[in-house]
């Protein structure tokens, strides 16, 4: 995925070196021509084992064939929009934020139901319980369970490559999937009508998903610059840890832009989740 978005040496050779740039938010890190391999990496993020690696690697290989051919202005196959579609959503599951997220989700409604109908326990104890369970049950692995019954939902939506006619690149983030709903802020599942879906595939091209029976036929090439930086913010505000592009000078006027920094901090002030005890059960 970070390959177009890079500086490629001896292509398709034994000694090909795919070097990125980025920034990091935190310390304020900025870096130029830093291997792929080791950023947005773990080991042993989804397993032990490998297992699970194996199958994503099997699937990486037809994802990256169909985002390869999107960039060379191929003409995709149902099946490869069915790819890329595939993609996007495993994208979303599969992140170090999104894994963090639902686990601080699962820790705060379980404590609560515990503080809630358990007077027996001293907190430290149910704390402790919380967490091993969360720890155990809420994995790479259970995230990425959720994929085969979230792809039903998006069949039905449109998928367009949007190609930039800038001279301003896309650059992307360590969560580089976006969801967005015109009809509503609280509107952004993948389910809800209205819901838009992009990412950067390159410097020069974007794909979108959206719901061409509501918002009829979108405009593909895009010719204003605002707009292409615009798509940029999105990645600015949506990245975990950094954010991806070819030169680390493509952040400089993001990471100087007061108004965008306040407006990603509130972004990243997770809402917690409240419940309500009443004897019975507990209300989330």
């Amino acid at each position: 995925y970070m390959k177009p978005f890079s500086i490629i040496k001896n292509e398709g050779t034994k000694k090909e070196k795919v070097l990125i740039s980025f920034y990091q938010f935190k310390d304020n890190l900025f870096r130029d021509n830093v291997p792929t391999t080791s950023v947005c990496s773990e080991d042993f993020f989804y397993d032990e084992d490998g297992k699970i690696e194996n199958k994503l690697a099997e699937k990486e290989n037809k994802w990256g064939s169909a985002i390869l051919k999107t960039n060379r202005n191929e003409e995709l196959t149902a099946s490869e929009i069915s790819d890329v579609r595939e993609f996007m959503v495993y994208q979303i599951s599969r992140t170090k934020a999104m894994l963090e997220h639902n686990q601080d989700m699962a820790t705060t409604m379980l404590t609560n139901v515990l503080y809630n109908q358990t007077s027996d326990l001293d907190k430290s104890v149910i704390k402790e319980i919380v967490e091993k369970k969360v720890e155990t049950e809420i994995t790479s692995e259970y995230n990425l369970d959720f994929v085969k019954d979230t792809l039903p939902i998006i069949n039905d939506l449109k998928m367009d490559i949007l190609e930039n006619k800038t001279d301003v690149a896309f650059f992307t983030s360590d969560v580089p999937v976006i969801i967005v709903n015109p009809l509503g802020v609280h509107r952004a599942g993948l389910g809800n009508i209205g819901t838009v879906v992009f990412f950067p595939i390159s410097q020069k091209k974007m794909v979108m998903f959206y719901d061409s029976k509501l918002y009829g036929k979108i405009t593909e090439e895009i010719q204003d610059s605002e707009c292409i930086n615009a798509f940029n913010k999105y990645q600015y505000v949506s990245a975990d840890e950094r954010i991806l592009a070819l030169n680390s000078i493509e952040f400089e006027k993001f990471t100087q832009d007061k108004e965008l920094n306040t407006f990603r901090e509130k972004f990243h002030v997770s809402a917690k989740t409240t419940t309500n005890y009443d004897g019975i059960g507990t209300f989330m």
